[in-house]
């Protein structure tokens, strides 16, 4: 089994583990199920040039696949998920490898 088989296996155990069912709803509507990984508190660091600001933010990881078969086929900035009963407006989305995305949240 090759780097991709087995990034594919670990990507399907994390997801069974770690993640869970959040409503995605497009900025025009329609909304689906989806799984993703939810943390309300996700500590970032942004580099502002001397000095570096840390922010705790909520964020979701999503799987790129569950939006093929959708429009758009991404996740989009002011599309919305509700994840542990709360809203949730995207306010940017951050692909990684070109098979997940983090998804920077705001409350909505």
């Amino acid at each position: 089994m090759g780097w991709e088989g087995r990034a594919r296996r670990l990507q399907r155990a994390s997801k069974k583990n770690f993640y869970e069912c959040v409503e995605y709803t497009k900025a025009g509507g329609s909304s689906f199920t989806l799984m993703a990984k939810f943390d309300e508190s996700f500590l970032m660091i942004e580099d502002r040039g001397e000095v570096a600001v840390e922010t705790r933010k909520p964020v979701a990881t999503v799987d790129l696949a569950d939006f093929e078969n959708r429009t758009p086929k991404e996740p989009k900035r002011d599309d919305l998920i509700r994840a542990r009963g709360v809203l949730y407006k995207i306010h940017s989305v951050q692909p990684d490898d070109g098979r997940q995305a983090v998804l920077i949240l705001k409350k909505a």
